[in-house]
């Protein structure tokens, strides 16, 4: 029976060989070594209200990928909203069944039709036969599981839908051209701010830094001292652990307001740009990135050009 958390929703964009590498992953990392985007400990994150997001992640994927072809950027990954909403659908439709089977008598569960069974075997994705014992047996875990899954994903349906994978050798004048950039847009549309995990550094009502490790623990993988369970030990989790380590939140949130690009962003982000006032909203013109094609459909999209993009949503 397929894990929940082989569930994918993100669309990735690498600035390694203009290339969107599909991970097999959605809410933890598994490898030993750092991901090739995450050569910085500080991410940046954008966050929109659930009602705004869909209409607006194209161009705001187009923004970031003007700048991440430069290589000012070493990549970022979204959310599609509507494949993640699919999921979340298609999630509670299982849950459902999983919590109507469980309450049934073993004489009950016997006499489920063959109807009830086939609309379980689509929603599970394999046939009968493979999957009945683990219904008997760990019902409840599978509920747990798609519990779980809910929150997560609900969590990325409202916010920080977008993670930018900040150069380890930064620009502090670029990072802020590039916020910037986004800002004025969000401004300009007038879009509302999402939520935004605990641990999180606000510095705009539409941005945010965030570290998945501590300093010295993020210096141990990248010399890879720490691997394995090890390094998942030490990772951050923005929606279950730092619920119940304020300690930790209370330490994370020091390193990432102490650091210079947190610092410098925050006392340089013009909040109300001069260019966008309401007297002139309408006569406004957001510089346009070099165009680049970004679909979203589930099929490989590739544009023949000197510098290649490749997009996927990964399933």
């Amino acid at each position: 029976m397929p894990s929940v958390h082989t569930y994918q929703a993100f669309i990735e964009i690498s600035a390694d060989q203009y290339l969107v590498r599909a991970r097999q992953h959605l809410f933890s990392l598994t490898e030993d070594q750092l991901d090739v985007f995450e050569q910085n400990i500080l991410k940046l994150h954008i966050s929109l209200c659930q009602e705004d997001y869909p209409t607006h992640q194209n161009q705001l994927a187009k923004i970031l990928l003007a700048y991440t072809s430069k290589g000012e950027l070493n990549g970022f990954k979204y959310i599609d909203s509507e494949k993640l909403t699919q999921m979340l659908q298609k999630s509670q439709a299982l849950m459902d069944k999983y919590i109507q089977f469980k309450a049934l008598s073993s004489s009950e569960r016997q006499n489920l039709s063959w109807q009830w069974w086939r609309e379980l075997e689509v929603l599970v994705g394999e046939k009968k036969f493979y999957f009945e014992h683990k219904l008997t047996d760990g019902i409840q875990e599978l509920i747990q599981a798609e519990q779980n899954f809910q929150k997560s994903a609900l969590r990325f349906l409202k916010g920080d839908q977008f993670t930018v994978y900040l150069p380890e050798n930064i620009n502090k004048e670029k990072i802020l051209e590039i916020c910037q950039t986004i800002h004025n847009y969000l401004f300009r549309h007038n879009l509302k701010g999402g939520e935004v995990a605990r641990v999180s550094s606000v510095f705009s009502s539409h941005l945010s830094l965030r570290q998945e490790y501590l300093h010295d623990d993020f210096l141990a993988i990248k010399s890879g001292k720490l691997h394995g369970t090890l390094r998942a030990s030490k990772r951050i989790n923005a929606v279950n652990s730092i619920e119940t380590h304020s300690e930790l939140e209370s330490e994370v949130k020091r390193e990432q307001e102490t650091n210079p690009l947190y610092q410098y962003l925050l006392g340089h982000l013009e909040h109300t740009p001069s260019s966008i006032k309401p007297s002139n909203m309408g006569m406004f013109r957001l510089a346009q990135p070099r165009e680049v094609n970004v679909t979203e459909t589930t099929a490989l999209v590739e544009k023949p050009a000197e510098n290649t993009f490749k997009c996927c949503v990964i399933l």
